[in-house]
């Protein structure tokens, strides 16, 4: 082994490392903004939860498109219906949880757990 290798056990991904250090500014800056808004959010609740609803409403409206597109990108037909049916299922979340009811807060659920123990 020759005495050059002796940190062999560090990644040789130095460039990825001088880029993350020549934007650590940004991340700061970041990580300050995003404590920022956590306090604000826990100064008021009663702002911060529908602006979380109508966030997460949005994100699950946007993720049905995108199951929805991908599924006409699959090759397979088992594939389409597996996208459909997962779109659907976040469509449908996202109606259900706009609405004050139990049943809201079900289908969110629902949507979640059928979405990370689908296979890939």
């Amino acid at each position: 082994m020759a005495s050059n290798d002796f940190p062999y056990f560090l990644s040789g991904a130095t460039e990825e490392h001088n880029g993350l250090r020549g934007n650590w500014l940004c991340f700061l800056s970041l990580g300050a903004t995003l404590i920022a808004i956590g306090l604000v959010a826990i100064g008021y609740p009663v702002v911060a939860t529908p602006a979380t609803v109508e966030l997460v409403g949005f994100l699950l409206l946007f993720g049905a498109a995108v199951e929805v597109a991908s599924g006409f990108w699959a090759r397979r037909w088992g594939g389409f219906f597996l996208h459909l049916f997962g779109g659907l299922l976040y469509l449908s979340s996202d109606r259900c949880s706009s609405s004050d009811r139990p049943s809201g807060r079900l289908a969110t659920l629902s949507c979640s757990l059928c979405s990370s123990s689908r296979p890939v």
